[in-house]
């Protein structure tokens, strides 16, 4: 992976990040002190956020919804617990009859829930951000091998550069969309 050149640096970052519409993040905003106190999701804030993620996607929200509330508490809570190598398998519910995974979240929305609310900085996976650090999916075996390499490299990129996490990934999602 490699940032595209016109992300190489603060400024860049900083440039492309400004150009972000900063008022669609405002009703996940307003979510984070409370969630991040109580320490998981309820299914309104889940609901929310899937919106927010996948803006056209009526299908996944729909199957956010059919999510009981005491199974978003234990798979939310478990993944704000848990490190980068296991954080999104608590989310991410790739396959049926599994005690594992809450439905409609898949590694786009898992990566949204804990990019806003884990206590440890993570990106959100999406194609546009994606197109801005070149990944190539060829070198690696799966999409959790992708993720697990996406997240450290942006933690890289975000300490370098002297940003936070939500201003690299911001300035990656704009050029991405601008660009690809």
């Amino acid at each position: 992976m490699e940032l595209r050149q016109e992300l190489q640096g603060r400024s860049k970052i900083l440039k492309w990040s400004d150009c972000y519409d900063v008022d669609y993040d405002t009703p996940i905003k307003n979510l984070v002190c409370g969630v991040k106190d109580r320490g998981y999701l309820k299914k309104p804030e889940l609901v929310e956020l899937a919106k927010w993620k996948v803006r056209s996607g009526r299908n996944t929200v729909k199957r956010v919804k059919k999510n009981s509330p005491a199974d978003i508490k234990k798979f939310t809570r478990a993944a704000f617990r848990a490190t980068v190598d296991d954080s999104i398998c608590y989310l991410y519910n790739h396959r049926p009859g599994r005690d594992k995974g809450l439905r409609g979240v898949r590694i786009p929305v898992g990566s949204a829930i804990l990019h806003w609310f884990h206590e440890d900085r993570y990106p959100i996976w999406d194609p546009h951000a994606r197109w801005s650090v070149q990944l190539d999916k060829s070198q690696y075996k799966n999409d959790f091998e992708r993720w697990k390499a996406y997240v450290e490299f942006c933690r890289d990129k975000a300490h370098q550069y002297e940003v936070d996490m939500r201003t690299l990934d911001r300035a990656l999602f704009v050029c991405g969309k601008k660009n690809c």
